[in-house]
């Protein structure tokens, strides 16, 4: 049996098409699958590492990258990255005050030393304390 496809700018099309008739029907159902998701999710851990490290070893990142080069990286920004960054960032408030309160609530009062004149030793010192201490709170070792 020989292998044979239809038109690919056809197919490109309905695909176009489908999928944006599909978008109330997708959120309707990946809402009501929230649960199998994260259960099934949680549940693969040891298939997402052994996925992870065969990918590491085939070097398959770095390929993909060199295989994409800039002119698609910046093609995809133009086409949509600048809608979706605004309208993500619009949305993202509240969670990141979630996220970020447990952190801020744990540096806050750290003494990270004297500031000092402009380069100096001492304001890269601080900026190191301030960087330590930010990691150990995300880390809940402060």
């Amino acid at each position: 049996m020989v292998v044979k496809f239809r038109d690919l700018g056809q197919s490109a099309t309905k695909l176009q098409t489908n999928g944006q008739n599909a978008s109330q029907r997708y959120a309707t159902n990946a809402v009501a699958s929230a649960g199998d998701w994260a259960t099934n999710t949680a549940a693969s851990g040891d298939n997402w590492a052994q996925g992870v490290q065969g990918a590491i070893t085939r070097g398959s990142f770095a390929s993909g990258v060199t295989k994409a080069g800039p002119g698609k990286y910046s093609a995809q920004v133009t086409a949509f990255g600048q809608s979706r960054f605004s309208d993500g960032i619009s949305k993202a408030g509240a969670s990141w005050q979630k996220g970020f309160s447990p952190i801020a609530q744990s540096v806050a009062g750290k003494d990270i030393g004297p500031r000092g004149p402009r380069g100096s030793q001492a304001n890269y010192d601080r900026a190191k304390n301030m960087a330590q201490a930010f990691r150990a709170a995300k880390l809940g070792t402060a």
